[in-house]
């Protein structure tokens, strides 16, 4: 998994030919030393601001992926003394679980559509499709149609969720790719796994779900001023999340995961997730 423990946030300002003043603003990362993780930030601050001196405007998803994952890692699991997943919070302030072994895919629900069906030519109003209900059906033909396979199906806020538990899956590996295609997930997902080399899934429900800000900053933090402020919007959040869950348990497909290392990630992911509370999901 590309988690680095280590980040560093630079700046660099200079001035093009014009004598207009630019500003480049860089994080920097390190899976041994902050030492390092400085180091790599000045790099990309000076690689930045020769592309802004220069008008080298690049694309932003291929930009992304150029880097690991930049969240502060908060928790881990572990088996056996190894590592199995890390624990961190995203962007927007929500619990990610990221993890190598355990496939997860999520599946959007599409939005919803008019069919006339079999009695829509007597029918002045059209029967409107129910997207869950859609995609539901069209998990279970890919169960049929892949009887070799298990997992554990979850319903999210705005789509489906399955976890593989038939065996440990490999997010580089061709097989992912191939059972991704074919299950219909989303291909930004698809690439950040590849990519990042881990399996994603939140945990807690989205701020804006529910009414509530996100973070006043993004990780890592330029101060302990702006640390200190995120601690609070964090332990404001924590209550409030206190009313809604983020996924629920629709039905297992084949075996259940025998293994020590799957069974850790399901236990920590469906209590963090509250998969067996009526509350709402967000």
């Amino acid at each position: 998994m590309k988690i680095p423990q280590f980040w560093v946030k630079e700046s660099l300002i200079e001035e093009d030919r014009k004598g207009r003043k630019h500003k480049a603003i860089a994080t920097g990362w390190s899976f041994v030393s902050m030492e390092e993780a400085k180091a790599e930030a000045e790099k990309r601050a000076k690689k930045l601001m020769e592309r802004l001196i220069n008008a080298d405007f690049f694309n932003g998803d291929s930009y992304y992926l150029e880097r690991p994952i930049r969240e502060e890692i908060i928790d881990e699991i572990v088996v056996d003394a190894e590592q199995v997943a890390i624990i961190s919070r995203n962007s927007y302030g929500a619990i990610i679980l990221n993890v190598v072994g355990a496939m997860f895919v999520d599946v959007d629900f599409p939005e919803p559509k008019r069919s006339k069906g079999l009695f829509g030519l007597f029918r002045k109003k059209q029967a409107i499709l129910d997207p869950a209900e859609e995609t539901i059906s069209g998990i279970n033909m890919w169960a049929e149609q892949n009887p070799n396979k298990s997992f554990r199906l979850y319903k999210t806020a705005a789509g489906l969720r399955l976890l593989f538990t038939d065996k440990n899956y490999q997010p580089k590996s061709a097989e992912v790719k191939q059972l991704m295609q074919s299950i219909g997930a989303d291909p930004m997902y698809l690439k950040l796994c590849l990519a990042q080399e881990c399996f994603r899934a939140r945990l807690t429900p989205k701020p804006w779900r529910f009414g509530f800000s996100r973070p006043p900053y993004q990780f890592p933090f330029i101060d302990q001023a702006a640390q200190e402020k995120n601690r609070i919007w964090e332990a404001e959040y924590s209550k409030k999340i206190d009313n809604f869950a983020t996924a629920k348990l629709i039905a297992e497909y084949g075996q259940a995961a025998s293994n020590n290392k799957l069974k850790a990630v399901i236990a920590y992911h469906d209590e963090i997730a509250k998969i067996n509370s009526q509350q709402k999901l967000a």
